[in-house]
């Protein structure tokens, strides 16, 4: 058994990156990959400005720029 499980983490399975591989090779599903992941990003950096906002306005002591820095 444990040889089994050794294998499956020592050598992880290939699909994952052919499937990627296809998505970046594409200049349309990059570009849609681009987009989502911009979309991402940005809902990240909303929620953490309102994070810090929402613990700035319960006067909670110390320096919370971290969160946003």
């Amino acid at each position: 058994m444990k040889i089994i499980i050794r294998l499956s983490y020592s050598n992880p399975p290939c699909h994952p990156a052919r499937i990627a591989g296809r998505i970046l090779d594409d200049p349309v599903k990059r570009d849609r990959w681009l987009a989502e992941l911009k979309v991402m990003a940005d809902r990240i950096i909303n929620m953490r400005a309102l994070l810090r906002k929402e613990i700035e306005s319960l006067n909670v002591p110390g320096n919370w720029n971290i969160i946003t820095d």
